[in-house]
């Protein structure tokens, strides 16, 4: 069958496989359902960009059934598809195209490999408190520095005249990741801010600002910040900042009442990110920080200048020592050990200004030419070895606990030479070739 649409909607075929008339064309299969999208009563599937099955580029395909009559179902999908064509920044989900056949709506948009945030959050962390995982200091800024420098990409956005755009419904099932990059998706209760604030109720009420879900005339800027707030104050404590069960909306307007003005941390945080959380928790909104101001913290602007994210990802993720100290394997457990120390390098002088001293010492150790080498043929016994290099990665995972943001970069560099005087120790055929006394003095930055 066949139908067309005026406006946003392209035609489409079915007939099991959809075919979109995109340049490129895409093939969408239905049978390949992986979620559903239960706020708008819609299906996710799997689907392909590219007839040739050799340059095939994943896709989400969300598919809504909403009968002609349900113009208020309709106006939202419309208000997604207008901001998915708006957006384009690196943490926020592409929007590639829309299709309609008869009361089916379809949208074709980047397709996220690694899961929500929620579900990153609650693995195995159940109970009538709502507790979830605890992430460290450093991966809790690097996820939510993301998100913040996508929604002051929107603050800036311009359409139609109108200038700034919000989300209004942020929350940790709206942001997806593909690979370790964070996005946010779910622009179906977006809108541009014609008016500062306004007075609808809208978004999910544990991330709702106190004014939002008392029906108040809410600033909507602030709105959002307060939601972010508070998932990054999950992040670090592994529970919501009220401590309680709730019940009912009036539970949740008590619980926000109760930590009116009284944040507590039981957890190691450092005190300037405390007080970041707090200023973005406040309860009145003309005491809660906007983006400029959250983006003044040097918590968040060091981050953001010297864009580690990646780095920190590599290094300091709990996850990716637990499956290098798991190997069976003694050779891949080398490998995979020495290919992170490379990346980790290579990362570390992409983020670097140009032309720095240190890219320029890292360059002179030879590092990258060494760690390609992949040797390890000298070492005597292959258990012993094990044992040693798990012992190392702990005793440095331990060591990259950081009190300040501002450590890491030295952190990461000190690490990488770290190892790699330990393989020079241990391998005889690196000693030509790496200037020991340079190295030492780079691991003493």
């Amino acid at each position: 069958m066949q139908n067309k649409d005026q406006g946003l909607f392209k035609t489409v075929a079915i007939n099991n496989i959809v075919y979109l008339n995109l340049e490129k064309g895409l093939v969408y299969i239905p049978n390949k359902k992986v979620g559903e999208d239960a706020g708008n009563n819609g299906e996710i599937f799997k689907g392909y960009i590219g007839y040739n099955t050799d340059k095939q580029i994943e896709c989400c395909v969300k598919k809504f059934s909403i009968p002609t009559y349900d113009k208020q179902m309709y106006e939202k999908l419309h208000q997604e598809l207008i901001f998915g064509r708006q957006l384009v920044h690196k943490n926020i989900v592409k929007f590639y195209e829309c299709s309609r056949s008869d009361n089916n709506f379809y949208m074709f948009m980047e397709y996220c490999n690694g899961g929500s945030l929620a579900e990153r959050m609650s693995l195995g962390y159940e109970d009538s408190l709502m507790s979830t995982k605890i992430f460290s200091e450093v991966q809790a800024i690097n996820i939510i520095q993301q998100i913040i420098d996508a929604l002051i990409y929107m603050k800036e956005l311009s359409y139609d005249g109108k200038v700034g755009a919000v989300h209004r419904d942020i929350k940790p099932d709206n942001i997806m990741f593909q690979n370790d990059i964070p996005k946010l998706i779910d622009f179906g209760m977006s809108r541009f801010m014609d008016k500062q604030t306004i007075t609808h109720y809208k978004g999910s009420p544990i991330y709702m600002s106190p004014q939002n879900l008392r029906f108040e005339k809410y600033d909507l800027e602030k709105n959002d910040v307060w939601g972010i707030g508070i998932i990054l104050f999950q992040l670090v404590e592994g529970i919501y900042p009220w401590r309680m069960a709730l019940n009912s909306l009036e539970d949740l307007q008590k619980a926000q009442e109760k930590i009116k003005n009284n944040i507590q941390f039981k957890n190691k945080v450092s005190e300037e990110l405390q007080s970041l959380i707090r200023h973005m928790l406040q309860y009145d909104e003309q005491d809660r920080c906007d983006w400029n101001q959250v983006t003044n913290y040097q918590i968040i602007k060091h981050q953001n200048h010297l864009q580690i994210n990646t780095i920190n990802r590599l290094v300091l993720n709990y996850e990716l020592f637990e499956d290098l100290q798991t190997k069976l394997n003694i050779e891949k457990l080398s490998k995979c050990f020495l290919d992170l120390t490379l990346t980790t390098i290579n990362n570390l002088k992409e983020f670097l200004p140009k032309n720095s001293s240190l890219e320029k010492k890292i360059d002179q150790l030879y590092i990258k030419r060494i760690l390609q080498k992949r040797k390890f043929h000298t070492f005597k016994s292959e258990r012993a070895l094990k044992y040693k290099l798990s012992q190392r990665l702990v005793k440095y995972l331990e060591q990259l606990i950081l009190d300040t943001i501002d450590q890491v970069q030295t952190k990461n560099v000190q690490l990488v030479c770290q190892i790699i005087i330990s393989l020079y120790k241990t391998d005889a055929e690196f000693k030509d070739e790496l200037p020991l006394t340079s190295l030492l003095q780079l691991a003493k930055l």
